[in-house]
């Protein structure tokens, strides 16, 4: 991960986004993607958050 860090690729208006959710006592994290032209899915945002005691 540390070598080949992911890269963020800009959305293209007009296609479809993919939104990944995950989510647990502890913590939250969301992950949009898109396919690109070689039909291979890519980052566009990644979300990741640690929760307090009252949220």
């Amino acid at each position: 991960y540390l070598a080949n860090p992911p890269v963020l690729m800009p959305p293209t208006p007009g296609e479809p986004l993919l939104l990944y959710i995950s989510a647990t006592q502890y913590a939250i994290g969301a992950l949009l993607t898109q396919y690109d032209l070689s039909h291979k899915e890519k980052a566009v945002y990644y979300l990741s958050r640690t929760l307090i005691a009252y949220e």
